[in-house]
């Protein structure tokens, strides 16, 4: 046996006796048998921060993450909305009675809100949607 292949044993053995001697939930002789999963790699406990998303598991965690998902992409969107119904506002009260730009400005202020009309059909969509395939969107995990 080379001495590399030699030595590599030896780690190998020495990390698996520190998992089975450190470990502090339990040892090897409390198992029942070998294929328990706790007994072999113990038990994982999530972050705090994720504990709500881990909780609710399978559809409910997902249907959970989806629902932060479209709030925050519904938040950045009304805010964009905002931004462009004032920047417009701002650029039709300075145009100074310019024709070209009034006419941006109209022309942005018209783009926001036809922006906003497609948010609020989109929110309706998903609620729809959310009654049918019985999935929550909007079930209130931000707000």
């Amino acid at each position: 046996m080379g001495t590399h292949k030699f030595y590599l044993l030896i780690i190998i053995s020495l990390i698996t006796l520190s998992f089975v001697l450190l470990n502090p939930h339990q040892t090897m002789a409390a198992c029942n048998t070998q294929t328990d999963p706790n007994c072999v790699i113990g038990t994982i406990n999530p972050p705090p921060q994720i504990a709500n998303l881990v909780s609710k598991g399978g559809a409910g965690g997902i249907s959970f993450f989806l629902s932060l998902v479209v709030q925050l992409l519904y938040t950045i969107s009304a805010l964009a909305v905002l931004f462009m119904v004032l920047f417009g506002a701002f650029q039709f009260i300075t145009s100074g009675g310019e024709k070209d730009a009034v006419s941006k400005a109209r022309g942005r202020i018209t783009y926001a809100i036809i922006g906003m009309v497609l948010l609020a059909v989109a929110f309706l969509l998903l609620r729809i949607l959310g009654q049918v395939l019985h999935f929550q969107f909007f079930d209130g995990a931000l707000l």
